[in-house]
């Protein structure tokens, strides 16, 4: 059975399919009501450079430690911390709610992008504020013990504070088509139950497939319903036969008198037929009736 002859079984037994199609559409518009959205904050945080400069020709030859770490190696270190999970798990510890992710953008390599995705705005600016506030102190304590003078190092600036909210609808979408796929499914399968039940019940209302209407058409028949067909009178085997074909022969005997026999002839052989028939001839010959294959004999 092909799409075509399935839709032709949904439209037939629509008194079934159109039920289960209503409430299918009544599912979906329950489900688009009461599933929410989530919404997406996305925070942008950077790392500046250090505003001040050791001169290493000034004080009298001494050496100082200077800031070992710049902006594109603190914001990789800060990049790995956030990726490990026990950085998510203390966020959801301390009360914060949504999935986030954090990585540097394309285009600027000190600058982190960070998103989070949650059932309100509030939650989701919350959690994206948060985790910049996590960024920024990362950074301070991977420098503090240089002790480092003001200006000498690296410090981060935050460029919003999750204010970039967006609507996401994915989650709302996927289960809706996966409730009108799931609803299409059980009404095409109801109708072709229902059908097939129906045409057992009632053998004499059978239509045929279309496979069946084409090998019909093709045989020269016309196209005949279930009903016509038991209609139609049934024809033995053995009326339609005819008799085997036969000849009359006629022969003259010794004394003058004459006769005639009845001889079949064979028939033309089967293809698949190994039998061979003999014609076998039955009659009352006298004694100077011919013989086959050979002559008269009289005494002289």
């Amino acid at each position: 059975m092909d799409i075509w002859e399935i839709a032709k079984v949904v439209a037939r037994r629509w008194l079934v399919t159109v039920p289960l199609l209503l409430l299918t559409f009544g599912a979906m518009a329950y489900i688009a009501v009461s599933i929410k959205p989530d919404y997406t904050a996305t925070g942008n945080l950077s790392l500046l450079d250090p505003s001040v400069v050791v001169d290493p020709t000034t004080g009298g030859g001494t050496t100082r430690k200077v800031n070992p770490w710049t902006t594109s190696s603190l914001t990789d270190a800060a990049i790995v911390r956030l990726r490990n999970k026990a950085v998510h798990d203390q966020v959801a510890d301390d009360g914060y709610v949504g999935e986030w992710e954090a990585d540097t953008d394309l285009r600027f390599g000190s600058v982190i992008t960070i998103k989070t995705t949650a059932p309100t705005k509030e939650q989701a600016q919350l959690t994206t504020r948060y985790i910049m506030d996590i960024i920024a102190a990362d950074v301070k304590s991977r420098q503090a013990q240089y002790r480092l003078q003001s200006g000498e190092e690296v410090t981060t600036i935050a460029f919003d504070n999750g204010d970039s909210i967006t609507t996401e609808t994915g989650k709302m979408k996927r289960t809706l088509i996966a409730v009108f796929g799931i609803g299409l499914i059980i009404s095409a399968t109801a109708a072709i139950g229902y059908d097939s039940l129906h045409r057992r019940r009632n053998p004499g209302l059978a239509v045929p497939t279309h496979a069946q209407q084409r090998a019909i058409s093709l045989a020269g028949g016309g196209v005949k319903t279930a009903k016509a067909a038991a209609a139609a009178p049934v024809q033995s085997r053995s009326s339609e036969e005819k008799p085997p074909p036969s000849i009359n022969v006629k022969y003259m005997g010794a004394d003058g008198s004459s006769d005639q026999t009845t001889i079949g002839l064979i028939p033309p052989p089967q293809q698949d037929d190994s039998t061979i028939i003999m014609p076998i001839v039955s009659a009352g010959l006298g004694p100077s009736a011919p013989v086959a294959g050979g002559k008269d004999k009289q005494k002289k």
